[in-house]
């Protein structure tokens, strides 16, 4: 396993996120506690939300989390070549053309279909090493997996050639945020009732549950006397929108993203800023220039709504958001020497605004507002 450090691209970064590992590791204790008897499955897809794969993987493994998933072979490959050994679960359909890689690199892979069965019984060798496999059965969600009444000829034909193993039997749940419930229940029976009779799966795990859905899953484990699992992926990073698990569970969000100040300047009343002229000082003024913008991912749809902290205290964001730069309101003139250049703008986290606040501004989800933070975003792991 790979021990992430600030690099030195990080340092001459104009904004950064800090990765809070103690929260992380609280985070991910209490989603193990909550899952048992199921076993966490760690999702690090999309660079772990946005939080950094390697680094987060490492904290997942360290905490006895022992399965990751992703959610292409790209991503996978990128743990195996930070010098991760564990299963790596790939979430997605695969591609007929990648098949060599899921081999090579000791990729699993998901069947969606017969075809994709077919396809993967046919190819493998079982004197190469085979391939580990995950049946995904659609009950509800309309995207990828196969029809219940296909799973008992998809485990046939699987099992059929002696070097693909099959792991684990899974659905994904369309509506776990419902308060009541009721389609979650009706996807949980249709997924019970595609594998409860079906011939030599002992040794094969179940798996319902996302983030949202610990509890559901409860009425896929109590049918099972095999191994269970929970695919948590939002919670462990404390992003959970719909407040339901948050409120009975102690999460937090576990990144930080900061910037400085890199100008500071006296404007008169009826002055302008920004592109378009769309906020306009109502009063002699002082702006601040914050380095970071859209190609850091600070949406642009946060334009005269967002807030950032400085010195313990917030201020509105103003004007148009740029490519590289925010203005913000610091006040009045007689506040300029309560500011220095280089003074730390929260942009999100401890000292500033919520995930959840950006994510309102933007009117989005956190977890887009994590994931599309950028490359030239310095990271750090505190």
């Amino acid at each position: 396993m790979t021990n992430p450090q600030t690099s030195s691209e990080s340092t001459l970064s104009n904004s950064w996120l800090e990765l809070d590992t103690a929260r992380l590791r609280s985070n991910i204790e209490v989603l193990q506690d909550a899952s048992r008897p199921a076993k966490v499955v760690g999702v690090v897809k999309a660079n772990a939300y946005g939080h950094g794969a390697v680094a987060v993987a490492n904290i997942l493994l360290q905490s006895g989390v022992e399965r990751l998933a992703v959610a292409t072979v790209q991503e996978g490959i990128t743990l195996r070549d930070a010098g991760f050994d564990v299963p790596i679960f790939v979430l997605a359909a695969p591609l007929p053309k990648f098949l060599d890689l899921y081999r090579t690199y000791n990729l699993e892979l998901t069947i969606p279909s017969i075809e994709s069965a077919q396809f993967v019984a046919d190819s493998i060798d079982a004197e190469s090493g085979g391939v580990d496999c995950h049946i995904k059965i659609d009950t509800g969600m309309g995207r990828i997996g196969c029809q219940p009444d296909h799973v008992r000829d998809i485990v046939a034909i699987l099992s059929s050639n002696p070097g693909v193993r099959i792991r684990s039997l899974w659905t994904h749940l369309a509506r776990s945020t419902d308060a009541d419930g009721i389609y979650s229940g009706e996807q949980v029976d249709r997924f019970v009732d595609a594998v409860k009779n079906l011939p030599n799966i002992e040794n094969i795990a179940l798996h319902v549950a996302s983030s949202y859905a610990l509890n559901t899953s409860r009425r896929s484990i109590s049918v099972w006397s095999g191994d269970t699992w929970t695919r948590i992926g939002v919670a462990l990073y404390g992003m959970m929108d719909q407040r339901g698990l948050e409120d009975t569970l102690d999460l937090e969000p576990v990144l930080r993203w900061t910037s400085e100040l890199v100008q500071i300047k006296r404007v008169a009343q009826g002055s302008p800023i920004s592109y378009g002229g769309r906020w306009v000082a109502q009063r002699p003024s002082l702006i601040g220039t914050v380095s970071v913008g859209y190609a850091d991912g600070y949406s642009r749809q946060m334009e005269n709504r967002a807030e950032v902290g400085i010195r313990g205290e917030r201020f509105p964001v103003v004007g148009a958001i740029c490519m590289d730069m925010i203005m913000v309101d610091l006040g009045s003139l007689e506040d300029q020497q309560r500011f220095n250049i280089g003074d730390e703008v929260v942009l999100m986290g401890r000292g500033g605004p919520s995930v959840f606040e950006l994510a309102d501004w933007a009117k989005t989800i956190s977890y887009e507002i994590t994931t599309s933070i950028t490359a030239r975003v310095g990271r750090t792991v505190i």
